[in-house]
């Protein structure tokens, strides 16, 4: 009886301090999360191979940048300052709304009229739309009918960051809504791990390649326990790296992070996710051992190459910017052209 008058005292006390944790509490976290963080990355900015960096501003909307986001620290290599207002002064944009399907945001296709704005047009990034997409490029595709489909596969949810994924067999009677059915791609690096390349793109360039080495019985919700940094040329073929870029065109997407797998019996690529709001560096340290996944000094060259990614996509060749990036001298793409194709032709 006393346990229970304690539990509901909890209760209560923990449903008055909400307002105060979501108003003060979290906000200062969040201020002190930063603050570490960027004391961690200013080693990696003075060993940054980019100089002369004038300060701009970025509009974040309508989501918000956390400290853990490989974005937040891209742009603080780059010198640039966040704002989610729209009525402040900025000089270019995201789009980052963090779901599966959103609209083209109306605020930022106004300003797309007069500043570039990264991600703007990216409205599906659902599985199954990104396997129908990877048909089209690549000229096959993971979905399977699960009807007629005889031997092991994989059934997900269709909308992103469910890790819900389970190895079923086939054929079956039913299927569940909102999910998808693939081809089970091996992958399998040895007896224990299983390979999964994570592929940052910028425009339409690939800075490099995380190989992610994951515990084959944690194939869908387990962590990599070794993170190895690869040239993506060591990784994929020239054929591939394009067809790789013109799948992001065709979803319109500038700015994201793809899963992809490389079957051993085919050596043919799957790509069986994408992320336009990429949530956390990938690998930072062993669950199990407390140590970090890379070997020396590869974590920091990682982000020392993603900042690298954006500032060749967005910055010194975009064309949106001329010589001296002020925001009163951008010229942006006919915008029937950029409606279909986003900020690169």
């Amino acid at each position: 009886m006393m346990m229970n008058k304690m539990k509901k005292g909890i209760q209560i006390i923990k449903f008055y301090l909400k307002p105060f944790k979501k108003r003060f509490y979290t906000p200062i976290r969040e201020k002190l999360h930063e603050r570490r963080k960027s004391k961690e990355l200013d080693e990696v900015k003075a060993n940054l191979d980019i100089t002369h960096l004038p300060q701009r501003t970025i509009l974040v909307y309508p989501g918000k940048l956390r400290w853990a986001n490989p974005m937040w620290a891209i742009l603080y290599l780059l010198n640039f300052k966040i704002t989610y207002n729209p009525n402040d002064d900025f000089d270019m944009a995201l789009h980052w709304y963090d779901t599966t399907f959103k609209e083209v945001n109306p605020i930022l296709l106004k300003i797309s009229q007069t500043k570039p704005v990264i991600n703007l047009y990216s409205t599906n990034i659902s599985k199954k739309y990104l396997d129908a997409v990877c048909a089209e490029v690549f000229g096959y595709n993971t979905e399977i009918n699960p009807f007629e489909f005889e031997g092991a596969a994989v059934k997900k949810s269709n909308y992103n960051f469910q890790k819900n994924g389970e190895i079923i067999q086939c054929p079956i009677n039913e299927i569940e809504e909102n999910h998808i059915y693939q081809l089970l791609i091996d992958s399998q690096y040895d007896e224990d791990y299983f390979s999964e390349y994570r592929v940052p793109v910028f425009g339409n360039k690939i800075p490099f390649v995380y190989d992610k080495l994951i515990l084959l019985k944690e194939r869908f919700w387990g962590v990599a326990k070794k993170v190895l940094v690869k040239d993506a040329e060591e990784v994929f073929t020239d054929d591939e790296i394009k067809k790789i870029a013109l799948l992001c065109k065709k979803m319109n997407i500038e700015y994201c992070e793809l899963d992809i797998f490389r079957d051993r019996k085919t050596q043919k690529i799957y790509i069986v996710d994408i992320n336009d709001t990429v949530g956390g560096l990938q690998g930072q340290k062993n669950p199990d051992e407390g140590k970090s996944l890379y070997e020396k000094g590869k974590r920091n060259e990682a982000i020392r190459r993603l900042a690298r990614g954006f500032y060749e996509a967005f910055l010194s060749s975009s064309p949106y910017f001329s010589s001296d990036n002020s925001s009163k001298t951008f010229a942006p793409k006919d915008n029937a052209k950029l409606s279909t194709e986003g900020i690169y032709s």
